[in-house]
């Protein structure tokens, strides 16, 4: 490396000292590497998980041992569910869901709405699935996305054996999806068409 010369004045002199000073400076290249290179930093630590939520595992005998739900008045259909993952019940958060059963012959849900999309994923039995005026037949196996919104109803078409499914709606509780039903439904007058029908934890 070449030396770099300095002039200084001596003290209490008019004479100029020359002083030589060697800079250990980096070369231009090396800083240019120094800068393109990319800093090496830890992973980034996971999200804590949101307040109230922690994983669950819902025992195999919970649908044997508990009491299923229903609707009040059968004019909204006939069937029982029970709801497995809803806050507060469970400490969760972001999605509910549960399963629902349409008896052989009579087995039905009745047309309605609601804001939140829902999921129904078919455990057992056979049955048609109507959205929004399309009738489509499901079985044991079939996954069917509902959007918001969408007038929909499910049938067990099924003399022998119950219509079983997993339902999955995208909210934290069960107790925030109303369900809206059609004023005039295989031949059953709703009043619930302006109010809606809260669903029960």
């Amino acid at each position: 490396m070449d030396p770099i010369y300095l002039y200084l004045p001596k003290a209490h002199t008019s004479q100029t000292s020359l002083i030589q000073a060697t800079f250990q400076s980096k070369p231009l290249q090396e800083e240019k590497r120094e800068k393109n290179t990319p800093s090496i930093m830890s992973p980034p630590s996971k999200p804590p998980p949101p307040p109230n939520s922690t994983p669950i595992i819902i025992p195999t005998t919970y649908t044997k041992t508990t009491p299923p739900e229903s609707f009040s008045s059968a004019e909204y259909g006939h069937l029982t569910w029970h709801t497995l993952i809803s806050a507060p019940t469970t400490k969760t958060t972001d999605l509910s869901a549960g399963i629902a059963v349409c008896p052989p012959k009579t087995g039905h849900l009745c047309l309605h709405r609601h804001e939140q999309a829902e999921i129904y994923h078919i455990l057992a039995g056979e049955g048609e699935v109507t959205i929004d005026g399309v009738v489509s037949p499901v079985r044991a196996g079939n996954t069917v996305f509902i959007p918001s919104n969408a007038e929909h109803g499910i049938v067990n078409t099924s003399d022998a054996g119950d219509l079983r499914r997993f339902y999955v709606f995208p909210t934290g509780s069960f107790g925030d999806v109303v369900y809206r039903f059609s004023k005039d439904e295989m031949g059953v007058k709703s009043e619930a068409g302006v109010e809606g029908v809260k669903a029960k934890l």
